[in-house]
């Protein structure tokens, strides 16, 4: 419910960002979605990401 609730508290920020016409999703949409990520393919994304971006790659 963590990521939920931070959206919540975030929502004015958020929008700044993204299109939130529904609002936050629940927590259970976000497990949904979480649960069809690869472990592996997310894990290689968020430490490739950075480096990426820095040109450092």
């Amino acid at each position: 419910m963590g990521i939920e609730t931070y959206g919540k508290a975030k929502l004015e920020w958020l929008e700044k960002f993204l299109e939130i016409p529904n609002g936050i999703p629940s927590h259970d949409t976000f497990g949904r979605v979480l649960s069809q990520l690869e472990p592996e393919e997310l894990n290689h994304s968020f430490l490739n990401r950075p480096l990426q971006q820095t040109n450092l790659w």
